[in-house]
């Protein structure tokens, strides 16, 4: 089944795809306000039945989808990039076979890690990315962009990026990181991540495989403006890991700390928090790759093990 959101990206692409689920017999629903396909996604997959349910939209989308049915062992997760960005699917290279129905439906389920965010009370989860400073605020002011016509979401993260230049970054904050401690930290980017991309074809974290069992950290540690434009460029290659002011590995928990709110991102989501922590979910969610690219990641994604030698 399907859950459109018939708002993301410019719209033409959900049109094509609801004539051909309308051809085909295939159940799906129009989205119309936030949050409303978390319930459905979770309405669906409680329902028991083994169900693969396609998140038809953007990061946001997305987003819902998955904390709808994590825990939901029989519902797996379905991606038809309806978005601007479409970040979590620059992993796999070309996104045109998510776009091709045939191919979906003849596709492969794989299990892939997740972010399980936790604030007080609060579960969240990511499927892609999440992230403290600089980068959380462009997030939040490039959906002010993203509203304005005429504006694609790349444009749209780039006016985030300019707009938010001239706004003070690079608060200090507290991070704990597999139980070691790192305090007051100039965090100009403070990402978790379970992909390389965000904010629009970003490269945080090269080495990011979101089904390795490791999440990726990559912590940009400057407050100055110059710093910030002669990286830039290195950021949306991945080079910057090389720098002396990033501080980058793999992980398993990042905590986040600060004495006042901070501007924290989920895929795309925006929220506040004094203090949260990404962990990671081992094989999370299974996730429904069309069939042309199961069979060029299934090895990279889950590589075989190397033979045992047998003991007597």
């Amino acid at each position: 089944m399907f859950i459109i959101n018939p708002f993301a990206g410019k719209g033409t692409r959900q049109k094509e795809l609801i004539k051909k689920l309308q051809d085909g017999g295939y159940t799906y629903y129009l989205t119309g306000a936030a949050g409303e396909a978390v319930s459905i996604a979770k309405r669906e997959a409680q329902k028991g039945d083994e169900v693969c349910i396609y998140a038809c939209g953007g990061e946001g989308t997305n987003y819902e989808v998955l904390r709808g049915i994590v825990g939901c062992p029989n519902a797996s997760l379905g991606l038809f990039p309806c978005g601007s960005a479409n970040d979590f699917l620059k992993y796999f290279g070309d996104s045109a076979p998510f776009l091709d129905l045939d191919d979906q439906l003849c596709g492969t389920e794989l299990p892939i890690d997740v972010i399980r965010v936790k604030s007080g009370d609060e579960v969240y989860y990511s499927l892609n990315s999440c992230s403290a400073g600089m980068d959380a605020m462009v997030c939040e002011n490039a959906a002010k962009f993203k509203k304005w016509p005429f504006v694609s979401g790349n444009a749209a993260y780039v006016l985030g990026v300019v707009y938010t230049f001239f706004l003070p970054f690079g608060r200090k904050i507290d991070l704990v990181i597999d139980g070691k401690e790192h305090k007051s930290l100039p965090a100009l980017f403070a990402v978790v991540a379970n992909a390389p991309y965000y904010g629009g074809g970003y490269m945080s974290s090269p080495t990011a495989n979101p089904a390795d069992g490791k999440l990726n950290y990559s912590i940009i540690c400057t407050r100055s403006r110059i710093r910030t434009v002669l990286m830039l460029g290195k950021y949306r290659k991945g080079t910057h890991i090389h720098l002396n002011y990033c501080r980058y590995g793999e992980c398993r928990e990042v905590v986040y700390r600060s004495d006042r709110p901070i501007t924290f991102n989920i895929d795309g989501e925006i929220f506040k928090f004094k203090e949260v922590a990404c962990r990671l979910l081992k094989d999370g969610v299974r996730l429904h790759l069309p069939r042309s690219v199961a069979k060029r990641f299934s090895s990279v994604l889950k590589p075989e093990k190397a033979p045992q030698k047998a003991t007597v």
